[in-house]
């Protein structure tokens, strides 16, 4: 390519409004990215534990493991500074502490809940523990199941 080329097609507004759109996509999927897979999954472990701790303390429950399933991974929004020029749209990503600032996050759907528990062959234990998850995560009594083990 020569040089009166690429001059030819920078200096057309309309190839420039282009570009521009390009660059704001490229810099809108770098911002809109989640968090690293590896911090979503420790951050599940981390509530399964609290979860697992929490329905151990009822009465009766002993030993407790916990397994939550999701709908996907959640989504957070990020906060833009948008500049319009003329016909051009600059769209910047707002950045505190080195940090995108986030307006929302969205957090994945509970898709089921299992939990097994040494005293959950008693009724009363078991109506508990089912409680204490759907109030714990926000979710209907028929995504959790609670079952008997060891």
């Amino acid at each position: 390519m020569d040089k009166d080329f690429l001059g030819k097609l920078l200096k057309k507004t309309n190839n420039r409004m282009l570009y521009v759109i390009l660059i704001i996509g490229i810099v809108l999927m770098l911002f809109s990215q989640n968090r690293p897979a590896e911090e979503t999954t420790a951050e599940r472990i981390c509530e399964q534990e609290q979860l697992s701790d929490i329905i151990s303390g009822i009465d009766g429950a002993g030993r407790v493991k916990v397994m939550v399933t999701y709908y996907g991974t959640g989504m957070s929004s990020i906060v833009y500074d948008t500049r319009t020029r003329g016909d051009e749209i600059d769209k910047t990503a707002v950045v505190s502490g080195g940090e995108a600032v986030v307006a929302g996050e969205s957090y994945p759907r509970v898709k089921g809940v299992v939990v097994i528990a040494q005293g959950a062959d008693s009724e009363t234990v078991r109506d508990a523990i089912r409680e204490a998850v759907m109030v714990a995560l926000n979710v209907p009594e028929y995504k959790v199941s609670v079952l008997r083990g060891g």
